[in-house]
């Protein structure tokens, strides 16, 4: 910030990396944009949360987390007492994110550069009850079908963020698609999961075991490089 301040050019932009870093200021430009998100209340704390009387269940997300970590559901008083409790949380955590549960059995994820579709892929949820959709809970993965209804809907809302590249979660109430997009987080630094013939296996199997003739770690490799050059070229336009 202090280099932009003296009128540097910084890759990524603070703002960029801020986005990245505090999930209260992401979701603070969230609303000021107006991305069609969960309902989401940030408190200074516990007190203050445990006196706006939310309705359970309700997520609760650390301000720094990262591929499912540091999300907690919250269906209980014990559950909200448990966390209290936990001095880690308590002392990494400024503010406390506290956000409605969307009934969701599976998310899009979406990464974009300068308002381009790189990748797509879904991650779907196979349990009857909620859980994080992340692939190292086991999820269904599907690179194929994208809802090209929504896709000027999801460009527009990147550019709204006026941010080079990002990784954008997104979902639908009750999985139905013909209801508006809710955009869940967005990332400008992320770990794109590459295209893989899955076969009967999980996702999370390629991901764990190495392979010699379909190797996760060297489709991973390209997807990056590919992404990253683009990012590059991205930057270069900027003034």
């Amino acid at each position: 910030m202090q280099l932009e301040q003296q009128g540097n050019s910084v890759f990524p932009k603070h703002s960029e990396t801020m986005l990245w870093e505090n999930k209260t200021y992401m979701h603070q430009v969230f609303y000021v944009e107006g991305v069609n998100e969960p309902k989401t209340r940030i408190f200074e704390s516990i007190e203050d949360l445990v006196k706006a009387n939310i309705c359970f269940p309700f997520l609760i997300k650390a301000e720094h987390s990262s591929s499912s970590e540091g999300l907690y559901k919250i269906s209980s008083i014990k559950d909200l007492s448990d966390l209290v409790s936990n001095k880690k949380f308590v002392a990494e955590n400024k503010h406390i994110i506290a956000q409605e549960l969307i009934n969701m059995r599976k998310d899009l994820r979406v990464i974009l550069v300068k308002g381009e579709i790189l990748l797509h892929y879904w991650r779907i949820n196979l349990n009857e009850e909620w859980k994080p959709t992340s692939t190292s809970y086991g999820s269904k993965v599907d690179f194929d079908f994208f809802p090209e209804q929504w896709r000027a809907h999801i460009i527009e809302t990147f550019k709204s963020l006026k941010i080079t590249t990002g990784a954008f979660d997104v979902t639908w109430e009750n999985d139905d698609l013909s209801t508006k997009p809710i955009y869940l987080e967005v990332s400008p630094f992320y770990q794109p999961n590459p295209k893989m013939e899955l076969k009967e296996k999980a996702y999370a199997f390629y991901k764990q075991h190495f392979s010699l003739f379909n190797s996760w770690d060297v489709k991973y490799v390209n997807v990056v490089f590919d992404i990253k050059h683009k990012q590059v070229k991205a930057y270069r336009k900027i003034p």
